[in-house]
């Protein structure tokens, strides 16, 4: 929950930024990776993103 509403907060700033990292973990229903690390990359990334 607590990724969700990090991402709603970016999406409100920018949503394309938001929708390209999300990309980067889930393409589809099926269709994702389930990396830990890049999970915790694309979380980071997010922060940083926040924190601008």
């Amino acid at each position: 929950m607590e990724d969700a509403d990090l991402l709603t907060m970016l999406r409100r700033r920018d949503k394309a930024k938001a929708d390209a990292l999300v990309r980067r973990i889930a393409r589809g229903f099926h269709d994702y990776t389930p990396s830990c690390k890049l999970y915790r990359e694309v979380r980071r990334d997010i922060l940083r993103a926040l924190s601008h």
